[in-house]
C-alpha cells in the first residue's frame, strides 16, 4: 500500500465508507467481503482511497464487524435506516475530528466502489458548497448521494430532516437543492463512479470480465 504524507491527508476530506448494510441483492454474501484484486473489496477501496490522499473511515451496524480484517468501524446511528443516519454519525464523528485540525467536510462513499479515480476527488472539491455530488448530465435534480462531499454544518438540516421521516438522502438533496440552490454543486461527467458500483453478482461478474479484457467503464 502507497504511504501518504500527513499534508497529503490534510488537504483533502476524509472518506467515509458504508458498510453496515445486508447486500440483499448480492447473493455471495457481504458485497464488502467479495475478493476484488486479490483482496476483501472493503480493503481494496480502502487502500484507493488512502493512496489517492485520503484518511478513511468504516461506518458499519457494528463497531468490530469487520475486526478480523483488522478494520475497526464507526457505528450507525440507526442501523438498518440507509445512508441517511449513517451519514449523521460520519458528520458527527468528523465533528470531533475538527476539535483536532480544521475540517473541509467529508466524503460519502459506499462499499461497493470497485474502482476510485483521484479525478472524482478534485470534481467533488467545491469549496463554495455545502454539498458537492455527481448528477445525471441531461437532468440536473437526478443527484446521486454517493460519492458525494458534505459539510458538517448541515448537521441541523439532515438531523431535522431525519427526525421527521426522511430516509432518501437523494430526495434530501433535490428539496435542500430546490431551497438553496447556491448550495448544492452538482458534477456532469460521463465517467462516473456511478459505473463502477455493483449491487448484484452479475454487476460485478460484468466489470470485472471488462477489466481483463482490457476494457474500460466510463
Amino acid at each position: 500500500m502507497q504511504e501518504v504524507s500527513p499534508t497529503q491527508t490534510a488537504e483533502l476530506p476524509r472518506a467515509y465508507i458504508l458498510a453496515g448494510g445486508r447486500s440483499q441483492r448480492f447473493s455471495s454474501g457481504d458485497k464488502a467481503r467479495v475478493v476484488t484484486n486479490g483482496q476483501p473489496q472493503l480493503c481494496s477501496l480502502i487502500d484507493q482511497l488512502k493512496s489517492a490522499g485520503h484518511a478513511t473511515q468504516v461506518v458499519a451496524d457494528e463497531s468490530d464487524r469487520y475486526a478480523d480484517l483488522g478494520i475497526a468501524s464507526l457505528v450507525d446511528e440507526c442501523p438498518g435506516s440507509g445512508p441517511f443516519s449513517a451519514l449523521l454519525a460520519a458528520i458527527n464523528h468528523e465533528r470531533y475530528e475538527e476539535s483536532k485540525s480544521a475540517s473541509r467536510g467529508l466524503l460519502l462513499l459506499p462499499c461497493d466502489l470497485l474502482r476510485w479515480r483521484a479525478e472524482w476527488s478534485e470534481q467533488l472539491r467545491h469549496r463554495e458548497a455545502s454539498v458537492a455530488c455527481f448528477a445525471s448530465t441531461d437532468q440536473e435534480k437526478s443527484f446521486q448521494p454517493m460519492p458525494a462531499f458534505y459539510r458538517v454544518a448541515l448537521e441541523p438540516s439532515l438531523r431535522a430532516a431525519f427526525d421527521d421521516g426522511e430516509r432518501s438522502l437523494q430526495r434530501w438533496i433535490t428539496k435542500f437543492a430546490e431551497k438553496q440552490p447556491s448550495e448544492v454543486h452538482a458534477v456532469h461527467s460521463i465517467k462516473t463512479p456511478r459505473n463502477w458500483s455493483f449491487n448484484s453478482d452479475k454487476e460485478l461478474s460484468a466489470l470485472l470480465r471488462s477489466l481483463d479484457a482490457g476494457g474500460s467503464t466510463e
